[in-house]
């Protein structure tokens, strides 16, 4: 893993990064999920999380609090290996943090490989010791699936996207020690269900009566996630139509420029991202 100076992200929230020295990892499902980049910015690299191509109503009201959020999250684990290391933010639409270099994400259909949507028992194993040190950090993850899950070229595991995670600070508003202890069960629960489902049968029978054993609010949570949030918060005819506009402005560039004035010269893009 790669460190990462000051310089380093002050050049990538300075919009002079050549094209191809971007990357897109990941492009948000939905209007309040940020796009995910790896910026190669000298002899470093970086990965960004940034709301900076969102309405700007989604900026001020969702994204920066998020990416604060996670920024205070990231440096409160700092210390925890496993967890990537946030370096700090490009500007207030954007977060840079540290690559988990030659990894990937647990996949999650048929075009992956065995090997990667089942890994070995041990490996899950200190994925568990991982969460284990995570909560002792006073931190739950609250979204513990298989894409927020890294396996790196040494078989140990990495977790990733704290955006959801909540934090038992002691200057945090009693509700949030109660919801610490909802997302902690869920992480233990969701940690073992991926587990079984890799490997069945290689729980212990405590494990097992706690998985098949959940609290009547996971069904709770269940419902309206499946309902509710699939159904109406996660649209994606947004994505469809945003991908439209780029494809439209990608393949109308060489038109708009032919029709400039011959001393006309275009203006530098001042965006960071794409």
């Amino acid at each position: 893993m790669m460190a990462c100076d000051g310089s380093a992200i002050s050049l990538a929230s300075s919009g002079d990064l050549p094209e191809d020295s971007r990357e897109l990892l990941h492009a948000g499902n939905s209007i309040a999920q940020p796009d995910i980049y790896r910026l190669h910015v000298g002899d470093s690299i970086i990965v960004a999380k940034t709301f900076e191509m969102r309405p700007a109503w989604i900026r001020h009201i969702v994204g920066r609090f998020m990416l604060r959020h996670e920024f205070r999250i990231l440096r409160q684990l700092e210390l925890v290996q496993g967890v990537p290391i946030a370096y700090g933010m490009a500007n207030p639409d954007c977060l840079c943090m540290e690559e988990v270099s030659h990894s990937r994400t647990l996949g999650d259909d048929e075009r992956f490989p065995l090997d990667d949507r089942c890994p070995p028992v041990d490996f899950f194993q200190k994925l568990k010791i991982l969460l284990a040190n995570i909560h002792s950090a006073g931190i739950a993850h609250g979204d513990i699936r298989r894409r927020n899950i890294l396996r790196d070229s040494a078989g140990h595991p990495h977790i990733i996207d704290f955006a959801t995670a909540v934090s038992l600070s002691p200057n945090r508003v009693p509700f949030s020690r109660s919801l610490y202890r909802i997302l902690y069960r869920a992480d233990q629960l969701n940690a073992l269900k991926l587990q079984e489902q890799c490997h069945p049968g290689s729980l212990t029978a405590a494990e097992e009566q706690e998985l098949h054993n959940p609290p009547v609010y996971f069904s709770v949570a269940r419902f309206l996630r499946k309902r509710v949030y699939r159904r109406w918060i996660k649209p994606r005819t947004w994505r469809r139509r945003l991908d439209r506009l780029r494809a439209v402005c990608r393949s109308s560039q060489p038109v708009c420029e032919q029709k400039k004035t011959d001393g006309e010269q275009r203006e530098p893009d001042s965006q960071t991202f794409p």
